[in-house]
Order: C-alpha cells, then sequence, then structure tokens
C-alpha cells in the first residue's frame, strides 16, 4: 500500500512539475510577444500582468529558442526560472541583430503565475552578487548608501539569494529614511512578500 501511495505522489509531482514549466514558457511568451509591441496600450498591461513592473529597454523584433531551467533559491520551496532567449534587438544603428538575452522569473503567489523580475543581457548573476556584496562587506560604497543597497538586492534576486535580498533592500530602506531620499524607489520588498 505504501508503494502504490508513494508511486502516486511521484506521479502527481512530475505531472506538476511538467504543467508548471509549461505554465512558465506559456506566460513567458505571453511577456515576450507584448514586449516586441510595447508601445501599444494592450501590450503595456500585458507586461504589467506578467512581470514585477519591467519596463521595456529593448527594441525586440522576434524571438525564438526559450531554454529555461528551475533554480532553487536560500528559501525552502521557492524556486526561481531562469530562461535564455535567442532575439533580435535594435542596435544604435537601428538595425536588428542577433542577441542572446537572459531572463528571470519568480512564481508569484498573490497572482497565481509566473513573472519577469528582469530581462537584460546574458552576465553571470551570482558572480555579480558576490562582487557586490563583497564590496558592501568591505564597506566600499561608489555612491550613496542606499542606492548600492538597492543594486546589491538586486543582484540577490538574480541569483537566487533571497535572504539577502530582503537584508540588503531593507538596510536601503532604512538608509534612505536616515538620508531623507526621496528620489529612492524600489519594488523589491513588495516582489519578496509576493513570492514568498
Amino acid at each position: 500500500m505504501k508503494t502504490i501511495q508513494q508511486v502516486f505522489i511521484i506521479s502527481a509531482l512530475t505531472i506538476l512539475s511538467i504543467s508548471n514549466a509549461f505554465g512558465q514558457t506559456e506566460e513567458l511568451k505571453m511577456f515576450l510577444d507584448a514586449y516586441k509591441t510595447s508601445e501599444f496600450d494592450e501590450s503595456k498591461k500585458i507586461l504589467q500582468n506578467y512581470s514585477f513592473n519591467v519596463s521595456a529597454n529593448y527594441t525586440m523584433s522576434e524571438y525564438s529558442s526559450i531554454n529555461g531551467l528551475l533554480f532553487e533559491t536560500d528559501i525552502p520551496g521557492v524556486k526561481g526560472y531562469k530562461v535564455i532567449v535567442n532575439c533580435k534587438l535594435e542596435n544604435n544603428s537601428h538595425q536588428f541583430t542577433d542577441n542572446r538575452m537572459m531572463v528571470v522569473m519568480y512564481f508569484d503567489k498573490e497572482r497565481n503565475k509566473w513573472a519577469v523580475f528582469a530581462i537584460r543581457e546574458v552576465i553571470d548573476a551570482t558572480n555579480e552578487y558576490n562582487i557586490a556584496k563583497n564590496d558592501v562587506e568591505a564597506n566600499k560604497f561608489y555612491t550613496k548608501k542606499e542606492f548600492v543597497y538597492k543594486g546589491l538586492a538586486y543582484w540577490c534576486m538574480m541569483a537566487g539569494k533571497l535572504q539577502d535580498a530582503k537584508k540588503y533592500i531593507e538596510l536601503g530602506i532604512t538608509e534612505a529614511k536616515l538620508n531623507n531620499n526621496s528620489s529612492f524607489t524600489t519594488n523589491i520588498d513588495t516582489i519578496l512578500k509576493a513570492i514568498q
């Protein structure tokens, strides 16, 4: 009897995993389709619905080859989804060239869907996280502390270091309040609440 229950549980988890991966890809496709036509109001609504307020910073004409994988975060039960997308982006000469872009997604429990945290050129997020964290720990601040903490919190999110992201964004918010810095804004604290 226990063997049958174990097989059932494993089968259910496998089906859930496959459907989640399919859901991530489908939700990303909706986001990318809207990204290509981001000047239209309907596309702006879709971008908002399938992301954590990601703006269209690139002009994209097409995309293909979505290759993604789930990754572990430092919070049990919370996973991220990292994707490399081949696409055509407009360069400074207004020509479309082949590029590889990295997309990081998290499951938004409040909206019950995967949402894009960031889309950017491919980079080693863990390396960037380590560099930024080492600078902060060495008390190297190249600008106001609140902005350095915010930058580090971003790299924490990109690398799946959510506990550190929470720590550093809270330090950033505290610094901004101490400095009466009204130009400091962030949504990382809101995103962390939505994905945990």
